[in-house]
């Protein structure tokens, strides 16, 4: 009898159902809660699927579950702070979950605090991700601990803004406005920006707060404020409680303080560590007002190839190789660009100390290398043997700050061209093919002759999502890499080296063509989708001018366009 029980327990065990994950839907951007928790229904008394109800349920049902959310405005209008189940005020997370924004851009899809409560509120052991989202307006007042998250969990933000949340109680014990960490914390492709900690008596972190661990990669933290007298409000981009440790890879950190009035900023205003461990490597903190003025206080331990304008304030230790100090990184006169990829970034001028600064060890390979890719997604050093400081690369293709200056009327006729992109989990199979086709009167000449270095770009309205350079002369398989033919002129690199691109075809006559292709690992890009309209570029880099020699098409209605391809014919 004893074995006979004991089996059949084995046999329950081994037959146990696996804990089921459950995917939301979002159909309602109102704030009603779920009509019953119980049943495994997002469902409120209204018959449709709110954020809140969402939110309920996946807390009601173990495993990790995941929540999509079409973009909209969702406001947490169901007042009532302290509640701890996510039936009012903000959203608390009880158990794994995935909660994912499908815009194209974070803005896309904004969970507004409405000025009532926190947004989200991680609790111990949940693991949670949330993606593609822009987390704003949140107040913490009862528990003055992070205004737009508090994390006692283990919490992966993936390109989201955390922007416009305060936190403040009135008695001056405010603290992360932005962001409180108590737990585990990374922070990819994502922005910090906008967000006030107040009262000054012992405000710290504007922008976040953190006394667990952290990481902080590809991202932007920027243009938070806390409210201070010259020895208060301290660390208003980023302050490291003790017993914290902060790890900061490619990131900036700028702008952060109050820049009108600077005498109430606190030290540190970029990055203040009380007495934990900090670390920073291929990262920038300048720009930032404290008073006095100081970009960082405490100790930082540098991986090396960063920049860190007035250290003043601070202990900069560690590995001090390719470190530039009381260097100005010329930023954009502190320009936030919106537009630029699914987060918003600070952005430097071409001819920023920042660029191919970083470490010069292959970007992605680990051991203090760069990232692989920039806060927007963008391929890390595709133009250059070494990567940029900060969460942005500028590459061989210059970013879009304005519409490209014309190709002097090299543009292909409406419908006439075509794109193909595919995007292959194995890299050998990716392949790009694009035809330019009647362009204007253009001569052999105008190519260059086989002589001329060629650039290769492709723009979405972000910026550059792919870059190839093609040399001029050289040999291909014991042949010339460049010769001419009937009516003009041939390239073909079957090793598709340096950038993917095998073969090129310029003809001339009465209307321009043109026809090229590649393949493999070595053609880099931003995978798709790709926002707004995209531009095609064919530039000659000898000519006189950039417009005197180059040929440019736009594709604005794409037949597809995911993460697997690509695919336009042009407007």
């Amino acid at each position: 009898m004893y074995r006979t029980a004991t089996l059949l327990v084995a046999l329950c065990i081994a037959t146990a159902a696996p804990v089921r994950a459950d995917t939301y839907t979002v159909d309602d951007t109102g704030d009603a809660p779920d009509a019953d928790t119980v049943d495994n229904n997002c469902l409120t008394a209204g018959g449709m699927c709110s954020l809140r109800a969402a939110v309920q349920q996946a807390n009601a049902h173990p495993g990790a579950d995941e929540i999509v959310m079409p973009p909209g405005l969702y406001k947490l209008s169901l007042v009532g702070a302290g509640e701890e189940n996510a039936a009012s005020g903000d959203l608390d997370v009880l158990d794994d979950l995935v909660v994912t924004g499908s815009g194209i851009q974070a803005n896309n899809v904004v969970v507004d605090g409405n000025g009532s409560d926190r947004v989200f509120d991680i609790k111990p052991g949940a693991v949670v991700t949330l993606a593609r989202l822009d987390v704003r307006s949140g107040v913490a007042i009862t528990d003055p601990r992070g205004g737009g998250i508090l994390n006692a969990g283990t919490l992966l933000l993936d390109r989201v803004v955390v922007e416009g949340n305060h936190a403040d109680n009135g008695a001056g014990s405010g603290s992360g406005g932005g962001i409180y960490n108590l737990a585990t914390l990374t922070i990819s492709g994502s922005a910090i920006l906008t967000n006030v900690v107040s009262p000054a008596a012992t405000a710290t972190g504007g922008g976040i707060y953190n006394s667990g661990t952290m990481t902080v990669v590809n991202s932007t933290v920027g243009y938070n404020c806390g409210i201070g007298d010259a020895s208060q409000g301290s660390g208003v981009g980023i302050y490291n409680a003790a017993g914290g440790s902060t790890d900061l890879r490619n990131a900036t950190i700028a702008f952060n303080g109050d820049s009108l009035h600077p005498t109430m900023n606190g030290a540190g205003s970029g990055v203040y560590n009380a007495a934990g461990s900090v670390t920073l490597e291929n990262s920038v903190i300048a720009d930032n007002f404290s008073n006095p003025s100081q970009d960082c206080a405490g100790t930082l331990t540098s991986g090396g190839y960063n920049l860190v304008e007035d250290a003043s304030g601070c202990l900069l230790a560690g590995d001090m190789t390719g470190v530039q100090i009381g260097v100005d990184p010329l930023f954009n006169a502190g320009e936030l660009r919106t537009d630029f990829g699914p987060t918003p970034l600070i952005h430097p001028n071409a001819s920023s100390p920042l660029i191919d600064a970083g470490n010069p060890a292959l970007a992605g390979s680990g051991a203090g290398a760069c990232e692989a890719h920039d806060q927007r997604g963008y391929t890390r050093a595709m133009d250059a043997t070494r990567c940029d400081i900060g969460s942005e690369e500028l590459g061989r293709c210059l970013p879009r700050l304005t519409p490209l200056t014309l190709c002097n009327g090299h543009q292909q006729l409406p419908g006439r061209g075509k794109i193909d992109l595919k995007n292959y989990t194995d890299d050998t199979k990716d392949g790009l093919h694009w035809t330019f086709a009647r362009g204007s009167a253009t001569s052999d000449s105008a190519f260059g002759a086989g002589a001329d270095d060629y650039t290769f770009c492709i723009y979405d309205q972000s910026g550059p999502v792919l870059e190839a350079g093609v040399p001029g002369g050289g040999v291909c398989a014991g042949n010339p890499c460049w010769t001419d033919i009937v009516k003009g002129l041939k390239y073909k690199n079957a090793a598709a080296t340096p950038d993917g691109l095998t073969r090129i075809k310029f003809t001339s006559g009465n209307s321009a063509k043109v026809d090229a292709k590649g393949s493999g690992p070595d053609l880099k890009f931003v995978p798709p989708p790709w926002f707004g309209t995209v531009t095609v570029r064919m530039e000659d880099e000898s000519a006189p001018t950039p417009q005197s020699s180059c040929w440019e098409a736009t594709y604005s209605a794409p037949m597809a366009n995911t993460i697997a391809r690509f695919k336009a014919r042009g407007d």
